[in-house]
């Protein structure tokens, strides 16, 4: 149980984002109030044989060309759904509609121009997308049913996965609402949710009466780095891109960068899987020891001897944790050497009990700061003392990260 609820959370966590950051390429319309151009090309300035810097240098009849391509084609809309429709939409750029389903069509971000989105299947600018999406230039729906012609220009809009660039996301401007470039984030959200709820709501395994166990908390602190760990890559890299599709290719090579820590936080709630789910019980016939895996019986006769040790950081990585506090600077240094002295000083505290077999089972009793983690742990010595397995009085040393301790080592 204590392995899938970590399971079931890391599978809905990514499901989550994913779904959250799946970007829609559907087509939208923009729509948004018509700026009349008011220059004409009879207003537009003669043109002078080698004018000078300033002067237009093209022939009026080219201009006047190049005038009636940038004015809009009028397209004219008639019933109540048209007059409604044009009102409420300026109703909402004026601030006077204030539903949900209006205000949310604005655009996503800080723009300082006025338009509302829509999708291009919604009644009833669909009756328009066809001709919209044929159209080159400029269009503009007229409506007259309240007496005065009213018009609204329309932009449709298609998009690809070309539109999302590494580093600055999606760079169409102006950005849709959330609603219509994300439609699956509120789901995408909800899996989260449910994931953390599967977590905390899944019953927990009940310790036998006298049986040793760790501290809840411990393991829930633990499940929170890893998780952090294995979100990290994922959110930067559909950060980057802006889409979660769209992260293959452009955004692969910051999921392979960051792989190690996607991969250390699984372990990291493998590892905590195994501690949450660890019951020690000392029976007659021997230690009872249970994990997700299973329940194993280590038997006093099978026990050579025991003794205290002590889990040191490997030199390498003291060195390296040194080597990041000189290489950093600022804020980033006392960070780092903040880390650097609690790897230095970490010296967690293990019952090493050697069998017949020539291997080691490790039982911990303190976490790397040397708090007693698993309270009640004499109770072991003297059990074992009672049961006739010899104590060595030598405190053993051990070089490594302390995933020796999860499982059985050989001598």
């Amino acid at each position: 149980m204590e392995l899938w609820r970590r399971v079931l959370l890391i599978i809905c966590i990514g499901a989550g984002i994913g779904l959250a950051y799946f970007a829609s390429l559907e087509p939208v319309i923009i729509v948004k109030p018509y700026a009349e151009r008011r220059t004409s090309a009879a207003a537009l300035p003669p043109s002078a044989p080698g004018g000078v810097l300033g002067t237009p240098l093209l022939a009026p009849e080219d201009r006047a060309v190049m005038e009636r391509r940038r004015q809009p084609s009028v397209l004219r809309v008639e019933g109540r759904v048209w007059s409604d429709f044009f009102q409420e939409i300026q109703d909402a750029m004026e601030g006077r509609e204030k539903k949900p389903e209006w205000t949310r069509r604005f655009p996503s971000g800080r723009y300082s121009m006025k338009a509302l989105f829509f999708s291009a299947h919604e009644y009833p600018l669909n009756m328009v997308a066809g001709i919209a999406a044929r159209k080159t230039g400029r269009l503009c729906l007229m409506n007259d049913d309240g007496g005065k012609p009213r018009y609204l220009e329309i932009d449709y809009r298609s998009y690809s996965d070309k539109d999302f660039r590494f580093g600055s996301g999606f760079s169409p401007y102006p950005k849709p609402p959330a609603y219509l470039l994300y439609p699956y984030r509120v789901a995408g959200f909800a899996l989260i949710l449910a994931g953390i709820l599967i977590y905390a709501l899944l019953p927990r395994p009940k310790a036998p009466p006298g049986a040793l166990s760790y501290d809840r908390w411990r393991m829930v602190l633990s499940d929170l780095v890893g998780v952090a760990f294995f979100v990290l890559p994922l959110i930067l890299s559909v950060l980057l891109v802006g889409g979660t599709l769209q992260v293959f290719p452009e955004g692969l090579f910051v999921l392979l960068l960051f792989s190690p820590f996607l991969l250390g936080g699984l372990l990291i709630l493998w590892i905590s899987a195994w501690y949450a789910g660890y019951r020690i019980l000392s029976t007659d016939e021997g230690l009872a020891i249970t994990t997700f895996r299973g329940t194993r019986l280590y038997r006093y006769g099978d026990m050579s001897f025991f003794q205290s040790v002590v889990f040191l950081p490997p030199r390498w990585l003291v060195a390296a944790s040194w080597i990041a506090v000189v290489a950093s600077a600022g804020t980033a240094r006392l960070g780092a050497a903040g880390r650097a002295l609690i790897l230095t000083s970490s010296s967690p505290l293990s019952i090493g009990i050697t069998l017949t077999n020539n291997t080691v089972l490790y039982i911990n009793i303190t976490d790397q700061m040397g708090s007693t983690a698993l309270h009640g742990s004499e109770r072991i010595a003297e059990t074992l003392k009672k049961k006739g397995v010899r104590e060595c009085a030598q405190v053993k040393t051990v070089r490594s990260i302390g995933l020796g301790t999860v499982g059985f080592s050989r001598v």
